[in-house]
């Protein structure tokens, strides 16, 4: 009676096929679970990759060094950052978007936080309290009336300004529903909220560890080289599929 042995990927994980009668009969069967083997190689891999990972960078949880700036500087800097001559308006739930996504893509290109203000995984998407507070007396899809004399000027390094103007001629272009839409389909949000339904409030974080983790292996997984300059970032900052 033969026995035929697959051997994984790893030199401790085996799959075996006991008391099969012949070689038909394994091939058979290989075929009718070929996607279950898959699936289980491919977990042995990520569970090693994992393991592996752990391994270098310790059990410690991310501790990135204190920002240098505020969530009312970024926001003022994409306000600023508008043609208002041109026509180039924004409502308080786009500038929400534009500096939470300022904030995760610094997080991931300087291993660094932009600025210290928490963001909340709120229903309309990621949020900054304070910046809600601020604008709150314009509805979240109202124009912000924008007067460039009351903006406060920032002087960002000149990598952080090259990263704003990545982060506005990307996501800027899109509406303020468009954006939230995409931040619905992305992981630090999703997790956040931990599965409480769509219109349900929330004011739990989007924490550090869950943007760097997600927006980094969004940029190491696409194709594309970013505009930006591949010696000093190597990032993509490409969206996702249209919602």
């Amino acid at each position: 009676m033969d026995w035929w042995i697959l051997q994984a990927v790893t030199k401790k994980s085996w799959i075996m096929f006991v008391n099969l009668p012949s070689a038909n009969t394994f091939f058979r069967l290989f075929e009718r679970g070929k996607l279950t083997i898959k699936s289980t190689l491919i977990r042995i891999i990520h569970i090693n990759m994992a393991s592996t990972k752990k391994r270098l960078k310790g059990s410690r949880p991310y501790q990135p060094n204190l920002a240098a700036h505020t969530a009312d500087q970024v926001a003022d800097w994409f306000l600023a950052r508008l043609d208002t001559n041109a026509g180039d308006t924004i409502s308080p739930l786009k500038l929400q978007k534009l500096v939470y996504y300022a904030q995760a893509w610094h997080l991931v290109v300087f291993n660094q936080l932009l600025f210290s203000e928490p963001i909340q995984a709120w229903v309309h998407g990621p949020v900054v309290p304070s910046l809600y507070q601020r604008f709150k007396d314009n509805c979240r899809d109202c124009l912000i009336g924008i007067n460039t004399n009351g903006l406060e000027k920032t002087n960002f390094s000149t990598e952080t300004e090259d990263l704003l103007n990545e982060v506005y001629s990307i996501y800027g272009e899109h509406s303020a529903s468009y954006l939230e839409e995409l931040t619905h389909r992305e992981m630090p949000w999703i997790m956040a909220r931990k599965g409480l339904p769509l219109y349900q409030r929330s004011e739990e974080v989007i924490t550090v560890e869950s943007m760097i983790d997600y927006y980094k292996a969004l940029k190491n997984g696409k194709k594309h080289k970013s505009i930006l300059s591949p010696t000093r970032f190597n990032i993509d900052f490409e969206l996702s599929r249209n919602p």
